[in-house]
């Protein structure tokens, strides 16, 4: 729902992993606090921690995991697994994510 314009499009044409690599430019879109840095993204794998997200609970980050998942299955990505390997916890500004895929 959130991926409009361009970037629907870009969806189609890119590479999971690039799409992945563009992400803190979708995040800065949608959310006012925190920043998100992909630390590594290549085929099949991606680590992302987003810092400063002052006020998000556990509910909004199974929304940002969710959300992932969502943006790597619409570029085509198969067998997806996003999961938090640090954070995102009730009151944490902080998340480690963790995704792979086919």
């Amino acid at each position: 729902h959130d991926l409009r314009g361009i970037y629907r499009l870009l969806t189609f044409v890119l590479s999971p992993a690039f799409i992945m690599r563009r992400s803190p430019a979708l995040h800065a879109r949608i959310y006012d606090t925190g920043t998100l840095t992909v630390v590594a993204a290549r085929a099949g794998w991606c680590e992302a921690h987003y810092r400063g997200c002052v006020g998000f609970d556990r509910v909004l980050w199974e929304n940002v995991l969710g959300a992932a998942t969502a943006v790597l299955e619409t570029a085509g990505a198969k067998n997806v697994r996003v999961k938090a390997a640090r954070g995102g916890g009730d009151g944490d500004a902080e998340l480690d994510l963790i995704a792979e895929w086919s």
